[in-house]
């Protein structure tokens, strides 16, 4: 029995903290879509998770205040999700985000609207790897894309842990040298 086709679980990190990598999950929506049951219960997991570790939530505990997740935290929830952000995009949900956190269903709305940009395709991220072929020979060295996502993830709010870069890199083809090797774009139908 898989997981429904809603969403799928891959190694990566909610957070940098040490929870379990297994839990984190891509929750596919479609523009226009709503989030199902299902992919509110499990995004509910990471959710609860970072909310009851985030600065306060022992006090809200005790106060009987419902958990929340705080701003500095929401786009690594969403990329935790499956979402890829680009640091525009992170500066958009940052604003919007009330400054006292989000709570459940306020996050569900939140990622609902952010599921209204497509996500970049299997081409786009082929090109984009292509274009930091340097050399040609269609290989990145790891450490130099490995600095340049770190670079770019620098800029971010909630930017890109090294657990989080090296699972990235982890997922991507090699070759017998430990180079990148540049994937082709997937050739156009007919």
């Amino acid at each position: 029995h898989g997981a429904p086709p809603s969403f799928s679980h891959h190694p990566c990190s909610w957070l940098d903290r040490g929870c379990d990598t297994e839990a984190a999950m891509e929750v596919k929506l479609q523009p226009g879509q709503q989030l199902n049951k299902d992919q509110k219960e499990v995004m509910l997991k990471g959710f609860d998770y970072i909310a009851s570790h985030c600065e306060g939530a022992r006090a809200r505990k005790r106060q009987g205040l419902p958990m929340v997740l705080l701003p500095q935290d929401a786009p690594r929830l969403l990329r935790a999700c499956g979402r890829g952000l680009l640091p525009e995009d992170v500066e958009d949900i940052m604003r919007d985000l009330p400054d006292e956190g989000l709570d459940f269903n306020d996050f569900c709305k939140l990622f609902e609207r952010v599921a209204q940009t497509p996500q970049a395709n299997e081409a786009k991220i082929c090109q984009a790897l292509n274009a930091l072929d340097i050399t040609g020979q269609g290989m990145i060295d790891p450490k130099f894309l490995k600095d340049i996502i770190r670079g770019q993830g620098e800029g971010m709010m909630g930017g890109m842990t090294p657990f989080d870069i090296d699972t990235v890199l982890k997922g991507l083809p090699r070759d017998r040298l430990g180079k990148i090797t540049a994937p082709r774009p997937p050739a156009p139908p007919g």
